[in-house]
């Protein structure tokens, strides 16, 4: 059986949950597209498509949505999905799941892992146990999502049935993505940069799946209109050479912290 695993992550938690996922499912190999990145891929060289995303603002980040509304149209082609959050789910689970059963997609499995926040405004703030998850009963549960995965792709490998998940609308995360979601737009604040950091690497740039990055006369700017609150630029810049007023270097998330990496390696 091959798979192909495509997946929206902004500073690492997701690629490497999508790349476990991978090494402990022993009935098909899986293919990886970064949807950031972007790239060719064919649906139809694949027999299940897995896709995951981080969660934002209780719900799907619009690059992952706007990639899903981009696909072909199938038919009940197998598909699982995946979402990483550090607080709160929300409505995640449930807007992948109606996106891609409008898609033509069979959704047989369904599962979202705590992971340590990388969300700076919270990190700032060095609340306890922020680089904990996923705790010992989270990981045993994200182990079991995968071992059933793997004895699905069993009985589909064998042209067996396997059953369509059923998913349920969270009422609150749905709230809150719906009437929330739309006043954050601007809670990240005047992002600046500082010249003395900055080496004009094009990172920050490379990594917003916005286009809201903008260099200008040597000068690295932001279009407020496109910027979507992701953080990827003020996480990703080697340098810590973005910063907002309430919000600096000390709280970058950089990539899969070490505690992580640890546990899905």
């Amino acid at each position: 059986m091959r798979g192909l695993i495509c997946y929206c992550s902004n500073t690492g938690n997701t690629e490497l949950t999508s790349r476990y996922i991978d090494k402990n499912i022993s009935n098909a190999q899986f293919d990886f597209y970064n949807i950031s990145e972007g790239g060719y891929f064919n649906l139809d060289e694949y027999d299940i498509i897995g896709f995951g995303t981080y969660t934002h603002w209780w719900g799907m980040p619009e690059v992952f949505e706007s990639f899903i509304n981009s696909l072909n149209k199938q038919e009940n082609k197998n598909a699982f999905i995946f979402n990483t959050y550090s607080h709160f789910s929300g409505n995640t689970q449930k807007c992948m799941y109606t996106k891609l059963r409008e898609k033509g997609f069979k959704i047989i499995a369904a599962h979202s892992l705590r992971v340590p926040t990388s969300y700076p405004p919270k990190r700032a703030r060095k609340k306890k146990k922020i680089k904990d998850s996923p705790n010992f009963k989270e990981f045993w549960k994200f182990n079991c999502f995968i071992n059933k995965l793997d004895g699905y792709i069993d009985r589909i490998s064998k042209e067996r049935s396997v059953d369509e998940v059923k998913i349920r609308t969270n009422v609150i995360g749905f709230l809150l993505s719906k009437y929330i979601k739309p006043k954050m737009k601007d809670i990240t604040g005047k992002k600046y940069v500082d010249a003395k950091l900055c080496t004009q690497c094009g990172e920050c740039g490379r990594v917003c799946t916005y286009g809201a990055v903008v260099f200008k006369k040597d000068k690295v700017t932001f279009n407020k209109s496109k910027c979507r609150n992701c953080w990827a630029c003020f996480n990703n810049c080697p340098q810590q050479a973005i910063y907002t007023e309430n919000v600096k270097g000390a709280a970058q998330y950089r990539g899969p912290c070490k505690q992580l990496a640890m546990k899905l390696k």
